[in-house]
């Protein structure tokens, strides 16, 4: 039950944060915060991950609630299996993060982004991001690492 609370809880921050973003930022007029290491700029992305497939928002958004369901149906799996704490955490974070863009692209017909990192690396710069996708990145970081380096017979 916790970490479907650790979902909502991401799910929330990123929809108060998205709301409070969408009411008092204009459309991609950049704001540098913290000492300049941090860029905030509303971006409608209406695609997927770097607005790919942007020109198919209905593939994009059935794709991303399929994969979403798959993650939802992978945690209630696990929830009846003691141990694998890491796994269940990594795999709330994805899905939090995950159901969050998802209601944009269900609802809005886009995500809203509003971050990115003020870097001398131009590429990286343009790449704006929401909380969700911070979480669907670490989620999916931690679930590899774990997957990677988890001792099976000690997390029986």
């Amino acid at each position: 039950m916790v970490y479907f609370l650790i979902s909502a809880g991401i799910f929330a921050l990123d929809f108060v944060v998205k709301k409070k973003v969408e009411t008092n930022l204009e459309y991609n007029k950049p704001e540098k915060k913290w000492k300049d290491r941090l860029i905030i700029r509303k971006i409608y992305n209406r695609g997927g991950a770097l607005n790919t497939m942007d020109s198919n928002q209905q593939f994009v958004a059935g794709f991303s609630a399929a994969l979403t369901v798959s993650a939802v149906m992978a945690q209630l799996w696990l929830s009846g299996k003691k141990g694998l704490h890491v796994l269940k955490l990594a795999l709330s974070m994805i899905i939090g993060g995950a159901c969050s863009n998802v209601y944009d692209r269900i609802v809005r017909k886009y995500v809203v982004d509003y971050f990115s990192f003020n870097t001398k690396f131009k590429k990286l710069q343009d790449i704006v991001f929401n909380i969700s996708d911070m979480f669907i990145f670490v989620g999916t970081a931690v679930g590899a690492l774990y997957a990677m380096f988890a001792d099976e017979e000690k997390d029986r």
